[in-house]
């Protein structure tokens, strides 16, 4: 199954691309039918069409990121990841108010 359409995502990929590339150690590829970011081998989030999944996010951070309009926990399979938050992107614009949701799920990443 793919949840992820290039077509559809380039700006926002783009975007994104573009603010994370200089954080430490970030690298991307493609894993489950997504495009997905990670910080060394952990990821931390991932592009699906219409929006950006965060992986690694505090308990405040993901409460912040509810509270985003059509925020839900990601779906896969029928099955939901409580602790994934998908927020809506409706285009590149959208990404930098993102960034510190992003930010967040990366430093997450980082620990452990």
């Amino acid at each position: 199954m793919k949840f992820y359409d290039e077509e559809r995502m380039s700006g926002v990929r783009a975007r994104f691309d573009e603010d994370v590339k200089d954080w430490p150690a970030v690298t991307s590829k493609e894993m489950m039918g997504c495009l997905c970011y990670l910080r060394a081998k952990r990821f931390f989030a991932f592009l699906v069409t219409d929006g950006v999944v965060l992986t690694r996010l505090g308990d405040a951070d993901r409460e912040r990121a509810y509270g985003r309009p059509g925020a839900r926990p990601f779906e896969m399979a029928g099955k939901k990841a409580s602790k994934w938050v998908q927020v809506p992107v409706r285009g590149p614009a959208e990404v930098k108010a993102l960034m510190p949701l992003v930010r967040a799920s990366y430093d997450g990443a980082g620990k452990g």
